[in-house]
């Protein structure tokens, strides 16, 4: 059979290093050429070609490239250079446009490395080393490691562009069949330090062995004490330490002495003067500010203002498809005074300049927190908020939201599985892969967290409405106006007396205050509460039959006790029986009890009648022993 070969034609533009990271091996007084990215883009050619643009204050640079990882990346160990540019003109500003054009399909995961090189005056200078790939691109766009492209043609030419070069690796060529393009990869991703190949980065299949080392002491000179993951998790306490790569996305960051997440405790702030906040949200962020207000007077602030943009579910695509089109459709909710004010038909605009505002938080439509597809909009919306609010200094906070209770019939949840924990985890993942990946938030308000803490007390999966993912009245948004109180302003929440409703248990208070405070000090990963016993209500003692009396002026010791006997599930009825009681229905089933026998009148004169908490109590009067009344009397006491 004759195999038909496809040519595939695409061009990859790169970043590859900006000029502050140039390294001059020599120490000659002389000015440092300066380089800088260019741009990113994808065009058609007669090769696959990776395409670097620079901008340099000098002409004589070239690119120098590796095809493979070493030691160290200088003049002279170098596999191949790039001496011939084009010069174009990209935002007013002349670049050098280099391109690396050996790469076929088959080679779709080779990793390239690079570094912009120049000689002046006898001296080399570097810019740092660049890894990336074809691979690497397309997992950028189709939003696997970052925040997904909004063109669809792209993402479709791109997965198919992924399926031809695996074919060929398999079928023409048998080139790295263990690695395909269409295999399932995760990057791997350092804050600090390297790894085996002297990068920060790298795509990597489940099961694969990498070295990651970290710098022996930090800025501070404090000593490496271990690896921790994006939930805070210490993966390991070894500075040189060999992962084994999961199946899925992970920043790992080195911590030193001091920095333990184990021991870690919030270090609380003082209660601002101010606190002017804006949510841009849906019904969560209802149940999150409802008592925002109180908690805030209650911990000492005093001035404040806040501000809800809401529509009910709106998702990052739904708020953003209303800013750029002016849509009015919001709910503003505003209170100044400890209540809340309601205006219809408001734009996202009229919310952000009613006010100066101090704070702005976003957050996803909870249906689609966990899926990280859903969030390629968000940057947009965010330089949509920053470009238009009032108050330049504003800072964004994130509202991480909640997984629903286990057992909900919200139509989302069936995007993870129907199960709480999946949700919980999915929610966190795209938070670390698509939120913070933006670096322009301050801050996480991590009330998912404090919600899954409380679900491990003695609270239980008891803390939403009947829904199954709202928060329960009051007390639910109580949790979640404490854990935005916190991670907004950074105070105490240990001292705040406030709370929604006079018959919550000191022990609930306590175990909220506690989940809350885990929260902050480990917003990614569940902690466990110490409160595994306890009532989330005061339950009232008993009160006598003599107290109870007491309470009316009646001294039960000047009376005797009528001894009698009653009959469950029957009740009288004077005007249509007197010869014996009714049967209750099968849905009044333990609702009624009646006496066995009826009694006089003089029986019953100055008797006083208490009833059990919740019961009422019905005189039955019939005229004599052998006749029905005519009227039948009313409940006489009050439930």
């Amino acid at each position: 059979m004759k195999k038909r070969i496809i040519a595939l034609t695409l061009t990859l533009a790169i970043i590859i290093g900006a000029l502050s990271a140039l390294s001059m091996l020599t120490g000659a007084e002389t000015p440092t050429p300066e380089l800088s990215i260019a741009y990113c883009n994808l065009s058609f050619r007669n090769s696959v070609c990776i395409k670097y643009a620079v901008r340099s204050n000098v002409s004589d640079v070239k690119i120098l490239v590796w095809t493979s990882p070493r030691t160290e990346y200088t003049v002279g160990t170098h596999d191949d250079e790039i001496t011939k540019y084009d010069t174009e003109d990209i935002g007013g500003v002349a670049h050098m446009v280099f391109d690396y054009e050996k790469l076929t399909a088959k080679q779709m995961t080779d990793v390239i490395y690079t570094r912009a090189y120049t000689r002046v005056d006898g001296v080399d200078y570097y810019s740092t080393v660049n890894k990336y790939s074809i691979l690497q691109y397309a997992y950028n766009m189709l939003g696997k490691t970052s925040t997904a492209s909004s063109d669809q043609e792209l993402k479709d030419m791109l997965t198919q562009m992924l399926e031809y070069g695996a074919a060929t690796q398999k079928y023409l060529d048998d080139y790295k069949t263990d690695r395909l393009a269409t295999a399932d990869w995760y990057q791997v991703k350092l804050t600090a330090g390297v790894l085996d190949d002297g990068c920060n980065h790298g795509l990597y299949l489940a099961g694969d062995k990498v070295t990651m080392t970290a710098p022996a002491t930090n800025g501070e000179g404090a000593e490496f004490a271990g690896w921790k993951d994006s939930k805070d998790t210490v993966v390991s306490r070894e500075r040189v330490y060999e992962l084994t790569v999961e199946s899925k996305n992970e920043v790992y960051t080195p911590f030193y002495e001091g920095e333990d997440p184990t021991e870690k405790t919030y270090p609380w702030a003082e209660v601002p003067k101010t606190l002017k906040v804006l949510a841009i949200g849906n019904s969560f962020s209802v149940d999150a500010m409802e008592y925002l207000y109180q908690i805030a007077e209650d911990a000492g602030v005093e001035t404040i203002v806040l501000g809800n943009l809401r529509v009910s579910g709106c998702t990052l695509d739904m708020h953003y498809d209303y800013a750029v089109n002016q849509t009015a459709a919001y709910k503003y909710l505003k209170n100044t005074t400890g209540t809340w004010t309601s205006t219809d038909g408001s734009t996202l605009l009229d919310g952000l300049q009613d006010e100066e505002w101090d704070i702005i938080t976003l957050q996803q439509g909870s249906h689609e927190s966990g899926l990280v597809e859903k969030y390629s909009n968000l940057e947009a919306l965010v330089n949509y908020v920053k470009s238009n609010a009032t108050n330049p200094d504003a800072e964004l906070y994130w509202h991480m939201t909640w997984a629903y209770r286990d057992g909900c019939t919200h139509s989302g949840f069936a995007s993870y599985d129907n199960d709480q924990e999946t949700m919980y985890n999915m929610i966190v993942d795209a938070v670390n892969e698509e939120v913070l990946a933006l670096d322009c938030f301050s801050g996480i308000i991590p009330s998912g967290t404090a919600v899954q803490n409380v679900r491990t007390s003695f609270l239980g999966d008891n803390i939403n409405r009947d829904d199954g993912y709202h928060m329960a009245q009051p007390m639910g948004r109580y949790l979640v106006g404490l854990t935005y109180f916190a991670a907004l302003t950074g105070a105490d929440i240990s001292g705040i007396e406030y709370t929604p409703s006079n018959t919550a248990s000191p022990e609930l208070i306590a175990m909220f205050k506690e989940c809350v405070t885990n929260a902050m000090n480990n917003k990614f990963e569940v902690t466990r509460s110490q409160y595994t016993e306890g009532s989330a209500e005061i339950v009232p003692p008993v009160k006598t039959d003599a107290e109870l009396a007491a309470e009316i002026g009646v001294d039960l010791s000047t009376y005797t006790e009528l001894e009698f006997d009653y009959i469950e599930n029957k009740y009288w009825f004077c005007t249509s029986k007197y010869d014996a009681p009714r049967d209750a229905s099968s849905t009044q089933d333990g609702k009624f009890v009646c006496t066995q026998n009826r009694y006089t009148i003089d029986q019953l004169l100055n008797a006083v009648i208490i009833c059990d908490d919740g019961w009422q109590y019905r005189p039955e009067l019939w005229p004599d022993a052998t006749s029905l009344a005519s009227v039948r009397p009313d409940n006489v006491s009050a439930p």
